[in-house]
C-alpha cells in the first residue's frame, strides 16, 4: 500500500508557482517554526577514563613545538591539572565532546535542507492530519488555503531522478515526556575516534524529535544537500483539497493548474461542519 502524505499550503503566489511548475522547496533548518529544533541533552554514562584520554588526544591542539605532540600535551595537562581529581577531568573532556557535537551539528544544519510533510496516521479515506482543524488553521492560512496529497514513495523517487539527488527520510518522534532528545556522548566519542556513521545518527536524534504538542503534524522529512527548488513528476500528486474560505479566483487558479497537468488528480472541497466541530470533504463541483 502506498504511503499518503500531505502538504498544507497558504495559497500564496509562490505556492501557486510551485504547484504549476511541479516543484517543492527545501528550506534551511533555521527557518523551521519549532524554537527547539536541534536542541538536545547529553547522557555521559559509561564513559571510561581511557576513552576520555583517547578523545582528548585526538582533538587537543597541537602546540607548535617540535619536541611536543598532542598525546604528550594531553598527558602533561592531565598530570599537572587533574591528577587525583578524576571528576573534574571528566567534566573537562566531556565539555570538549559536547563542543565537538555542537560543531558537527552546526555543519549538518548548514549542509542539509529540509522539506516537511504530514504522514497519514491511519487508513481512513480522510485520515488525520488531513481532517485536523488546527492543521488547516495554522498551515492553510486560516482555512483559506489548500492541501496537496502526495504518494510519498513516488514523490521521493521522482525528486531523486529529476534532480539527481539522494534524499534522506526521517520520521519525527514525539515522546510522551517533556525531555529534550538524549545524545549518548559515549557513542558519539567512540564514533569520532573510529570515523564511522554513529556520530551522524546521534546528530539526527536532535533534529527528529519534537515536543508532544506537535504530534498533530505526524511529520516526516526529506533532507537534501541542495537548497531551494526540487522538481517532481505531477503523477506524484494524488489529490488536492481546497478550503471553503479560499477566495473564488484563487480556487479557480488551483483547479486550472491541476486540470492542466492531465493526470488523474482528484479535487475535493473542504467545508466547515454546520452541526459540530468537524470538516466535510466532497468531490469538487468543477462546473459550478
Amino acid at each position: 500500500m502506498s504511503i499518503r502524505t500531505f502538504k498544507f499550503r497558504f495559497g500564496t503566489e509562490r505556492d501557486f508557482d510551485a504547484l504549476h511548475e511541479n516543484y517543492i522547496w527545501f528550506a534551511d533548518f533555521t527557518s523551521l517554526n519549532d524554537p527547539f529544533e536541534g536542541y538536545a541533552r547529553f547522557n555521559t554514562d559509561g564513559i571510561s577514563h581511557e576513552l576520555r584520554m583517547n578523545f582528548l588526544k585526538k582533538y587537543f591542539p597541537d602546540f607548535p613545538l617540535k619536541e611536543s605532540t598532542p598525546e604528550a600535551e594531553v598527558n602533561r595537562y592531565h598530570r599537572e591539572n587533574y591528577e587525583n581529581k578524576e571528576i573534574s577531568f571528566s567534566q573537562y573532556v566531556d565539555s570538549w565532546a559536547k563542543d565537538k557535537f555542537e560543531e558537527l551539528q552546526k555543519l549538518y544544519r548548514n549542509k542539509y535542507f529540509v522539506f516537511s510533510q504530514s504522514k497519514a496516521r491511519d487508513n481512513d479515506a480522510i485520515p488525520s492530519p488531513l481532517n485536523n482543524l488546527q492543521m488547516w488553521a495554522h498551515y492553510a492560512n486560516g482555512f483559506k488555503g489548500y492541501c496537496i496529497e502526495f504518494d510519498f514513495n513516488r514523490l521521493k523517487e521522482s525528486i531523486q531522478s529529476s534532480n539527481s539527488v539522494m534524499l534522506n527520510t526521517s520520521p519525527v518522534k514525539y515522546p510522551e515526556d517533556r525531555s529534550l532528545p538524549t545524545v549518548n556522548l559515549k557513542s558519539f566519542m567512540q564514533s569520532c575516534l573510529k570515523g564511522d556513521t554513529e556520530a551522524f545518527i546521534e546528530i539526527l536524534k536532535a533534529f527528529n524529535v519534537k515536543e508532544r504538542n506537535w504530534i498533530i503534524e505526524n511529520e516526516v522529512r526529506f533532507t537534501s544537500l541542495n537548497r531551494g527548488k526540487h522538481y517532481y513528476d505531477p503523477s506524484s500528486i494524488r489529490a488536492i483539497y481546497i478550503a471553503e474560505k479560499m477566495p473564488s479566483l484563487a480556487r479557480e487558479s488551483v483547479i486550472s493548474i491541476i486540470e492542466s497537468k492531465r493526470s488523474n488528480i482528484k479535487i475535493f472541497d473542504v467545508r466547515i461542519g454546520t452541526d459540530e466541530y468537524k470538516l466535510g470533504f466532497s468531490p469538487a463541483n468543477l462546473t459550478g
